[in-house]
């Protein structure tokens, strides 16, 4: 029993994500590091300690982290966009697309849809956005996603589009 003690790593791996949430990234990844050395499986301190390497200016280091939180946890949705987006910073759109097609390939509901369609647009690819906001609505009568779609649709210049998007908003409507 006391070794299942000593390989207990909730306690380690909650400070670290809590102090990773007040901005001290560095401490964060030492317990974060050490989570990971008590239980290499322990996806979600991969996650974390991912995005504390992120954070200290170490983007290859932080990938790669993400790499290894994924292939625990291939659905982990947070681990996904993070990626996603740090390789959309790094210039990586193909692996960017990847991660972010994976995420929109879960049961994502539209809360999720507007971030990966936001995390395309402020990468100036805003085509791609289109296209996971276009899918989105497909499954989704949220009236947020036609505004996002209108929105996005009139920076691509596809005015009609656009109109039509913002058209087919309900009166009154308020997003669930």
């Amino acid at each position: 029993a006391l070794a299942d003690v000593n390989r207990d790593t909730t306690g380690l791996r909650r400070l670290g994500m809590a102090l990773l949430d007040r901005g001290e990234p560095e401490t964060a990844r030492v317990l974060l590091e050490r989570t990971v050395q008590i239980d290499p499986g322990d996806a979600e301190a991969l996650g974390a300690l991912g995005e504390a390497l992120e954070a200290l200016g170490r983007p290859a280091d932080a990938e790669a982290t993400y790499g290894r939180a994924l292939e625990r946890d291939p659905d982990a949705r947070e681990v996904l966009l993070r990626a996603g987006r740090l390789a959309l910073r790094s210039g990586a759109e193909a692996r960017a697309r990847a991660y972010l097609d994976r995420l929109a390939s879960l049961d994502i509901g539209p809360e999720q849809s507007l971030r990966i369609a936001m995390t395309w647009l402020s990468a100036g690819k805003p085509v791609a956005a289109v296209r996971v906001l276009e899918q989105a609505r497909a499954g989704s009568d949220d009236p947020r996603l036609l505004l996002a779609l209108g929105l996005v649709q009139g920076k691509v210049g596809r005015w009609a589009d656009a109109a039509r998007s913002y058209g087919q908003v309900p009166v009154g409507a308020r997003p669930r």
